[in-house]
């Protein structure tokens, strides 16, 4: 397995398979991003499944910092909403859309990242919010099919 780690204006696109590594601020605790694939469409780079090495935060539940989790969407509800955006203030970036599609599960070799194999959402973006458990990362309900940042 091998990581490459970058920021988000030199970002990969295509599919990477949760290879390249993106550093990120710490905001509400995402201190890490890694996305199955990315599109930059111009003005706003597209994250599919994306997934967050989350530290120093605080989880509704026994669940560890310093680990990868994947992330529950809602299809596109509150949850999803503020999820994403919390994502990409991490990355330094304003929130522009995310998936509103229902589905479950992760694509590609998620479970090889994701320790503990989990899936997580947060009700509000701000740092105070917990981070909510939502079942495992392979068969997450309502999973993050993708989240939209500005470039």
């Amino acid at each position: 397995m091998t990581t490459t780690t970058t920021t988000v204006l030199a970002t990969v696109t295509s599919t990477q398979d949760y290879t390249i590594e993106l550093a990120a601020s710490g905001y509400h605790g995402v201190q890490k991003v890694r996305y199955y694939a990315a599109t930059n469409t111009g003005s706003a780079m597209r994250f599919d499944y994306p997934i967050v090495y989350l530290s120093g935060t605080t989880f509704s539940g026994t669940y560890v910092n310093n680990a990868w989790y994947a992330l529950h969407a809602g299809c596109g509800n509150g949850n999803g909403i503020a999820t994403c955006t919390a994502v990409c203030k991490a990355l330094g970036k304003s929130y522009i859309n995310m998936t509103t599609t229902c589905g479950n599960g992760y694509a590609g070799s998620v479970t090889n990242y994701t320790n503990p194999n989990r899936c997580v959402y947060t009700g509000s973006d701000t740092t105070s919010a917990p981070w909510v458990d939502y079942g495992t990362a392979s068969a997450c309900g309502n999973s993050m099919s993708f989240c939209t940042c500005s470039l």
